[in-house]
């Protein structure tokens, strides 16, 4: 608990509960508050919504915890309410219980379900209820009115009013216990917010707010009960709420007992009459991934890369792929390919990669050990910046002294009315200056590890061959792209990486920058969990394609017994390599060499298009139900040919004019293997439907699918993998035969409505 609030109680000043708040980093607003008779300080007759809305202009768009700005307000309003902003800038959610609306009532069914709400509490001016909870991170969670009756939701775009703020009543908003350790909402108090194909508590809306007239009472009171039953509301409750809507809606009203009648006849499957067998566990496809055998490293990698993966204990893909995107960063834009002989397709051999492994498998000395030619480049490069820099200093002083006792002669000169030499003073003054303003020299960059776009560009102004971004846990970097205020940062790590599209940057104050083309690879590791979660999050969004261009991505398992190998480093591969590296460097291709590209000899481009070819069928099958795998073998369209430029290189020290067919079968192999990576990260698997009964799965577990639900209101939801009636009856009479579900017909008065029944082991899970 922060030290403040033992100083404050109900009766401190507003002002500095509101700088309270502030200081723990809730952004608030001030809010109208009511008079002593009761009427908001608004002045509006008949105020709506009296001490709850906002004082400033903008709303919730001012929400701040500047102290300087909350001091002045207050000030000015020393009565006013504080809004407390509820959502991610706040991380909080509040569950609002309202005394009026039935809302203890509807408390009291929840934690019966459930078990009791523990989380900082407030009891309103109106003796209601405010429970506080922090936000799941993974979860947009937005406002919900009327969640269950009296129970409302203030999340994202919402906003609370915060004790000690005064209500309508009089009474004071009262904190009855306090903002310390704030759990996260709870997950069943997550899948009662997720969307429901009918939402009876919405019911207002869904029949445009008209009155429900004979004809349609029966079948829209049941509606109402089937969504209360799928939320797992006890009968006896739904009987209340059907009959309070009934009473509200129904033009005449039914009598009671029919009210009774539809609540048994809808809580009837709710019982536990169903026989149910015992599951049987969800059948898990095998991801066994080739290991990189020697023969797919490049011969002029090979000692070296063999002898470290054997130092050091790990597989040798795991010094490999970084090793080939670090020198993808050094060839960078100073030579490409093109794929085609007469076409000007042109690829860039830039390269993105990443390892997937557990903590404590060597992820981030592998990629070390594998960096370390480029980090020597980066010494030397480093020394010689330096001592440039000296040099210019010196340099500099020098024309700076020379200025000054050039301008004393000139002063001389025009005394004695020299004018010849007055104007050669003039011109080699001049010249002089212009030399004493140019820049400072620049250092060559080849990578950075944490930089932002705005840094990034003024790198690669500097470096237009293009920059290697290195980022020991890729998933912060990636969750960091989508926070809020940093919306420009993903565009433009997308467009850097096929690495010839250009990028101009306009602000006020710092004018236009423009850069003709921005290269970047991206290096780093991630742990297999946290790719499983931003993979399965991009499944429910429309997902833009980042996951897909780290090309060279690899999850290889760790195996075969350990040994301690306390050798000395083949110190000869070492310098074999560095020198190689050195010279890729170095290299500036001929200048009569078309647009500085190569183009495949004649045996290889036969190679690559009938590779092309299996590929381009392949992804126009219709075939491939997993979509993010789809994008991601699309990409190998470039990958290919970049890495056959890479390997020519390589092999051929930088001296080809075409890429052989050696070097592009090389590519076609490491694309074969990465492949099989690409399947098991994926999870795409030669099983019927294999993607349609993992999301099934995915959204059973996470109560997306719930106990009561008709087949028909999954296949109107179209979730990817589900958006057939064919898929759906084959995924469920697969879950079928495993007994995880059951489909049981309940008779209506047009066509029988199919309900899914969920397995009681999986429904107490759930709970």
């Amino acid at each position: 608990m922060n030290e403040n609030v033992h100083v404050l109680s109900p009766s401190s000043p507003l002002k500095d509960w509101a700088i309270y708040y502030a200081s723990l980093s809730y952004p608030i607003i001030p809010l109208y508050e009511p008079n002593i008779k009761g009427a908001c300080s608004c002045r509006k007759t008949a105020c709506s919504s009296a001490g709850k809305h906002p004082r400033v202009k903008n709303g919730l768009k001012d929400a701040t915890t500047d102290l300087a700005v909350i001091k002045d307000w207050w000030t000015k309003w020393p009565n006013a309410n504080i809004g407390l902003i509820t959502g991610q800038s706040s991380n909080l959610v509040v569950v609002d219980i309202d005394l009026k609306n039935d809302g203890f009532l509807s408390l009291e069914q929840l934690e019966k379900l459930h078990g009791a709400l523990t989380a900082p509490k407030v009891r309103s001016g109106g003796n209601g209820l405010h429970f506080y909870f922090s936000m799941n991170e993974y979860v947009d969670i937005r406002n919900k009115v009327n969640l269950l009756p009296g129970i409302d939701i203030r999340a994202e775009c919402g906003y609370i009013v915060a004790p000690p703020s005064r209500h309508v009543s009089g009474q004071l908003y009262i904190w009855e216990s306090f903002l310390e350790d704030i759990p996260t909402i709870p997950d069943w108090l997550l899948k009662l917010l997720a969307p429901s194909p009918l939402n009876a508590f919405e019911f207002n809306h869904r029949q445009g707010g008209n009155l429900i007239t004979p004809g349609s009472r029966n079948s829209f009171l049941a509606s109402i009960a089937g969504a209360l039953l799928k939320k797992q509301i006890d009968s006896l409750y739904i009987e209340k709420i059907l009959a309070s809507v009934n009473e509200k809606l129904c033009v005449p009203a039914l009598d009671a007992s029919e009210i009774t009648s539809i609540a048994q006849s809808i809580s009837k499957y709710q019982s536990n009459d169903i026989t149910w067998d015992t599951l049987i566990d969800l059948p898990t496809p095998s991801f066994d991934v080739p290991e990189m055998h020697e023969a797919l490293i490049p011969n002029s990698l090979r000692e070296w890369i063999v002898d470290i993966a054997h130092r050091m204990q790990v597989p040798c893909e795991f010094i490999a792929i970084p090793a080939i995107v670090g020198i993808s960063s050094i060839i960078g834009r100073k030579v490409r390919i093109y794929p085609k002989q007469n076409d000007n397709w042109v690829v860039v051999p830039n390269l993105w990669g990443a390892i997937v492994s557990r903590p404590g498998t060597f992820k981030s000395p592998a990629m070390a050990a594998a960096l370390q030619p480029l980090e020597d480049i980066i010494a030397k490069s480093n020394a010689q910046f330096t001592k440039e820099l000296n040099d210019w200093a010196i340099e500099k002083t020098i024309k700076e002294a020379t200025f000054e006792a050039m301008k004393d002669q000139m002063m001389r000169s025009l005394k004695k009315d020299n004018l010849e030499e007055v104007d050669l003073l003039k011109e080699r003054l001049k010249k002089l200056q212009e030399e004493i303003l140019l820049k400072a020299p620049s250092c060559k960059r080849l990578k950075t590890n944490d930089a932002t776009v705005e840094k990034l560009v003024e790198l690669l102004l500097d470096n237009p061959n293009g920059l290697l971004v290195i980022r020991d846990e890729l998933s912060g970097w990636i969750m960091s792209l989508n926070k809020q205020g940093k919306e420009e940062n993903r565009p433009f790590y997308l467009e850097s990486w096929n690495g010839y599209g250009s990028y101009t940057v306009d602000r006020i104050g710092r004018g236009t920058v423009h850069i003709p083309a921005i290269c970047l690879s991206i290096l780093g590791g991630i742990q297999p969990d946290k790719l499983e979660r931003l993979i399965t999050n991009s499944l429910d969004s429309n997902d833009d394609g980042l996951l897909q261009r780290f090309q060279l991505l690899i999850y290889p398992e760790i195996k075969g017994k350990w040994e301690n190998h306390d050798i000395s480093p083949n110190i000869e591969a070492q310098k074999k390599v560095s020198e190689l590296i050195q010279s890729l460097h170095h290299f500036e291709p001929k200048e009569d060499l078309e647009f500085k590209g190569l183009r495949f000899d004649e045996q290889a481009q036969e190679l690559f298009n009938s590779w092309r070819e299996g590929l381009e069928i392949e992804l126009r099958s219709g075939t491939i139900e997993n979509l993010h795998y789809e994008g991601h073998i699309s990409k190998y369209r470039s990958l290919i040919p970049s890495l056959a430029l890479i390997f020519e290189l390589l092999e051929n020290n930088s001296r080809s004019t075409t890429v052989s067919a050696q070097s592009t079968r090389l590519a076609i192999e490491w694309g074969n293997y990465l492949l099989e990576h690409a399947k098991k990260i994926y999870k795409v698997s030669s099983y019927p439907h294999f993607k349609s009964i993992q999301i099934f799965h995915k959204k059973l577990l996470l109560g997306q699918i719930r106990d009561g639900d008709s087949i028909r209101s999954i296949i109107r939801h179209h979730w990817e993998g589900l958006n057939t009636t064919e898929l759906v009856e084959k995924v469920i009479d697969f879950f079928c035969n495993l007994h995880w579900i059951q489909v049981i017909t309940m008779p209506s008065s047009g066509r029988p409505i199919r309900l899914i029944k969920v397995h009681p082991d999986i429904r107490s899970s759930l709970s």
